[in-house]
């Protein structure tokens, strides 16, 4: 298990950015690194993925919470679909990165270093991001409601009005 006391200063930065502290920071550190940018051991998916099984998951919960909000809001089908669109989109979740100041926490493959992050490696970043919490959380998803509002998210409000 990693110590927090070796991780960048980013990523205490993050943490606090976000009012949310790893008890087990190989979650966040699996979170931030995208393929190819770091080894784990040589039967470790990580090795090869990188964020992408965790970002899996993170898409998963978003939407549950998301699709939780809009059932209880009571709005109709159409309203559901727009916003999972909308909160499931790059430039959506690139947004919400550029609020936490995610990017110079992402770790990339050193072909890669010195060169703008893709959408699509920020976007996932955050997705993995939020599966890290909720694995980390001990799958609480008050707590993760909890660091979604934080960050503005989204708002439970505004799911069934959008």
């Amino acid at each position: 298990m990693a110590n927090n006391n070796f991780m960048p200063s980013s990523f205490h930065d993050l943490q606090e950015t976000i009012s949310y502290q790893f008890s087990n920071s190989r979650y966040l550190l699996e979170a931030l690194r995208t393929a190819g940018a770091g080894y784990h051991g040589a039967n470790s998916p990580s090795a090869i993925d990188g964020n992408k099984r965790l970002a899996h998951l993170g898409e998963a919960i978003l939407k549950m919470l998301l699709l939780e909000d809009w059932y209880m809001a009571g709005a109709n089908r159409e309203t559901a679909s727009v916003q999972i669109a909308r909160i499931a989109s790059p430039s959506y979740l690139c947004h919400v990165a550029d609020a936490m100041q995610l990017q110079p926490c992402i770790l990339t493959n050193p072909s890669q270093w010195n060169q703008p992050l893709s959408p699509n490696m920020v976007s996932k970043a955050v997705q993995a991001l939020v599966g890290a919490i909720w694995l980390d959380s001990g799958r609480n998803l008050d707590e993760l409601r909890r660091v979604l509002q934080e960050v503005h998210f989204w708002d439970a409000d505004q799911v069934a009005t959008e």
